[in-house]
């Protein structure tokens, strides 16, 4: 991470400035609200003052909010033995992004920021005796005196490493040798690196904070580098700024992302759907042979037909012969409607697919012109506002053990039997009379309702998105498009005897949709 709130040079100006605020202290509360964070609350002259240490891979970083309060649910106390205890001291290893928080009675908590190893340990007489980060065993045997580390300063080991420079001086991490880039000092003589190299220092130690922007990266800096958006004087006040910031800069890109994802999951199934239609409106048009049949029937009825079949002359193909399947119980006009009725169907499906393909391409429209306007979104605020109209889909809250999944569709609850004895519990113990009732028609398939509220009438979109549902919770799930059952529950009955999940439906309208999870 290119950022420096944990960097030692950092950390040697903020102990300071923390002995002076809690020397003397009374620890009152310790106690963590995330597995990655520890706030400990002292009692000083002043009032209360609250470190708070997040230790999250992520983001690890030190703050001492003003004014916090605890949480009343998901809240463990932790390192019960300090609460009570006076603040001895506050001690910064030399060269090393650790301290020491020294109590009376030989009580000690040590704050080590190791990237994604750092730890709080509480020590009695030295020896460890609680880890904050348990699995991190190796820290139970870690002596606080090993954190001290030495570096050698002087200007004979400078010129004796000149290609190690970054492992002499460990405690710099990325950002000095950054600034130091900028001054070319690749370029530079031997004498004027090392003149270079004190004014780093010399900065380093230099009570000067900066929040700034590195390649669009919010960052903590002791040098003044990138977009200077802050400065401080105060480490106190500097590093709980930068978390707070950071914080809210990162809970604006989780939802970002999260608005982002959602779009683009809609963007590729609605592609998805698109394409599906059109392949099936293809079929369909290169492939009308209902009507040519019916008609070709209806020319050829002195014809006998032969067994399931009959075979007649096709004045629509140079008059080749042509076979038709025909129900041998039927006469030759009534197979003829029967195939009639089948081109009537698929031309009302024609007609539905070049709807559904119009209202695709719009959707697909829409939500590239939203992802684009997503993209250039900066501000919390219109953020929040443009997350509100995605939200994220909703779980139920009801437990595994009811009989139906449940959806929440433009503010109707949608309910989904899990399978055929659920689709009868679904019937007889949670709908009522006036519920809407789809079902995918003529194969098995969930139970759908859609329930009723008082005085409104369902909009067809949530009917149709329940339709969706039906079919794909059914035997139809992978077809372009599903007949789908809608009635009124009261129509819908269950017989004695009847097996699990078959009803009878007194009477119904049908949709045609294209089956959706």
């Amino acid at each position: 991470m290119l950022t420096m709130q944990n960097n030692y040079h950092f950390l040697s100006q903020l102990t300071p400035a923390l002995d002076k605020q809690l020397r003397n202290s009374v620890v009152s509360e310790c106690y963590s609200q995330d597995k990655a964070e520890l706030i400990v609350r002292f009692e000083t002259n002043d009032g209360s003052f609250h470190l708070r240490a997040n230790l999250s891979p992520a983001f690890t970083c030190l703050s001492c909010p003003k004014d916090f309060q605890r949480a009343r649910k998901n809240s463990v106390d932790l390192f019960q033995r300090i609460v009570g205890h006076r603040v001895a001291a506050i001690r910064q290893h030399s060269f090393d992004r650790s301290f020491t928080i020294a109590f009376q009675d030989n009580l000690a908590l040590v704050i080590k920021l190791h990237g994604n190893r750092s730890n709080i340990i509480l020590f009695e007489n030295d020896s460890a005796i609680d880890l904050f980060r348990k699995n991190i065993d190796a820290d139970l045997h870690l002596n606080p005196a090993d954190l001290n580390r030495t570096m050698d300063l002087s200007f004979e080991a400078f010129a004796k490493h000149q290609e190690s420079l970054s492992s002499l001086y460990f405690t710099f991490g990325k950002i000095p040798w950054m600034y130091l880039q900028t001054k070319g000092f690749a370029t530079l003589d031997l004498s004027a690196r090392w003149e270079a190299l004190q004014e780093v220092f010399k900065l380093l130690n230099t009570p000067k904070y900066y929040l700034a922007r590195i390649d669009g990266e919010l960052v903590f800096t002791l040098l003044p580098l990138g977009e200077i958006e802050r400065t401080f004087d105060n480490p106190i006040a500097a590093i709980t700024t930068f978390s707070q910031v950071y914080r809210s800069r990162e809970g604006f890109e989780d939802e970002q992302s999260r608005v982002t994802t959602l779009l683009r999951k809609r963007f590729t199934q609605t592609g998805d759907a698109l394409e599906r239609a059109k392949e099936r409106l293809q079929s369909l048009l290169t492939h009308d042979k209902w009507k040519l049949w019916a008609d070709l029937i209806m020319a050829h009825l002195h014809v006998s037909p032969e067994n399931d079949r009959i075979i007649v002359t096709n004045f629509y193909n140079d008059n080749k012969p042509e076979e038709i399947r025909i129900q041998p119980t039927l006469s030759l006009q009534k197979n003829a409607a029967h195939y009639y009725a089948k081109s009537k169907k698929q031309q009302i499906e024609i007609k539905y697919l070049e709807e559904l393909i119009s209202q695709r391409q719009r959707e697909l429209t829409t939500l590239q012109s939203e992802l684009e306007t997503l993209g250039q979104i900066d501000d919390i605020k219109i953020l929040r506002s443009f997350a509100a109209k995605h939200p994220p889909p909703q779980a139920s809250d009801h437990t595994e053990s009811l009989p139906y999944h449940e959806q929440l569709f433009m503010g109707y609850r949608i309910l989904i039997g899990r399978n055929a004895q659920a689709n009868d519990e679904l019937l007889q113990r949670f709908s009522f009379k006036d519920d809407l009732w789809l079902h995918a028609k003529d194969v098995t398939g969930s139970h759908v309702l859609i329930k009723y509220q008082a005085g409104k009438t369902i909009p067809r979109t949530v009917i149709e998105r329940a339709g969706q549902l039906a079919a794909w919770y059914s035997k139809r799930k992978t077809d372009t498009l599903c007949p789908v059952s809608v009635t009124p529950r009261k129509y819908v009955r269950k017989r004695k005897g009847d097996p699990a999940g078959a009803v009878v439906v007194e009477r119904e309208s049908v949709l045609l949709v294209s089956p959706t999870q």
